[in-house]
């Protein structure tokens, strides 16, 4: 999301407020990554992913919504910073549990590298890139694309949802 609103609202004077954005997501994230490991043990492996995974979807399209409106603090630093920020906390934890369980050990180190590179070069590194490309369509394309993400990475746990489903 940071990625394509700092090109896109470049002249707007907000673009150190988005950096700023950013930092907080990050730092939430790290923050939240600690009790995420609990609630993962105490609620399951597979329900806290679907969560967090609905969470980013979610909030992203929520927050181009609101940006439609204004482009605020509050807007900048609620959506994107504060609750992404932890729901990707849960999301990368679960991911590395869930590849735990869907690899051998003797390729894990492989399949996780391969699986995360493939990953951050399609949906992170061309996300900017397709959500430029959606603006015609509708003013709400980047958050479309986020939601779009989530629905593949939901696809992606209900194809290996029996296995998962037994560490839960």
């Amino acid at each position: 999301i940071f990625e394509w609103i700092d090109t896109e609202l470049d002249d707007s004077q907000v673009d150190s407020i988005i950096l700023w954005a950013a930092v907080v997501q990050n730092v939430v994230a790290v923050i939240f990554s600690l009790p995420s490991g609990y609630v993962i043990d105490v609620h399951g492996l597979v329900s806290v992913f679907v969560a967090s995974t609905l969470a980013c979807g979610i909030v992203s399209l929520f927050t181009f919504l609101m940006m439609l409106k204004s482009t605020t603090v509050a807007t900048l630093f609620l959506g994107p910073g504060i609750i992404i920020g932890a729901a990707k906390a849960f999301a990368y934890t679960t991911n590395n549990a869930m590849a735990s369980v869907i690899f051998p050990p003797n390729v894990r180190s492989r399949a996780v590298g391969v699986s995360y590179n493939l990953s951050n070069a399609v949906f992170g590194g061309l996300g900017p890139a397709f959500s430029q490309l959606l603006l015609p369509v509708s003013i709400l394309g980047p958050g479309w694309y986020v939601l779009v993400a989530s629905a593949v990475s939901l696809t992606a746990v209900a194809s290996f949802g029996e296995m998962l489903k037994t560490t839960s």
